[in-house]
């Protein structure tokens, strides 16, 4: 899957999907090289590597279509597709942050 489909999928997936409701919120929108593109607590989506943590969520490690995370103590296996992602109101630009 090339960049372009990747961030075609994300942006797509960041109009349709409804807001999270929790106050932790972790979903893996796509992936990026070698980084996961995380979205955390409906902010932009942020790529991270193995090892990087962002907003209290720390990536443990990453394969092809998963990422291992560890938030606030507990290790998750995020999925590729598994959740809808949902970053700012309708209608709003979405931007990467590297």
């Amino acid at each position: 899957m090339g960049a372009n489909s990747v961030l075609a999928w994300v942006l797509a997936a960041l109009c349709l999907a409804p807001s999270w409701a929790s106050a932790q919120a972790v979903a893996l929108a796509g992936m990026l090289g070698s980084k996961a593109l995380l979205v955390v607590d409906a902010n932009p989506p942020r790529a991270l590597g193995a090892g990087d943590e962002y907003k209290g969520v720390k990536v443990l490690a990453i394969t092809a279509d998963e990422a291992t995370v560890e938030v606030k103590g507990a290790r998750r296996v995020l999925r590729l597709g598994e959740a809808p992602v949902s970053v700012g109101a309708r209608g709003e630009a979405a931007s990467v942050s590297c």
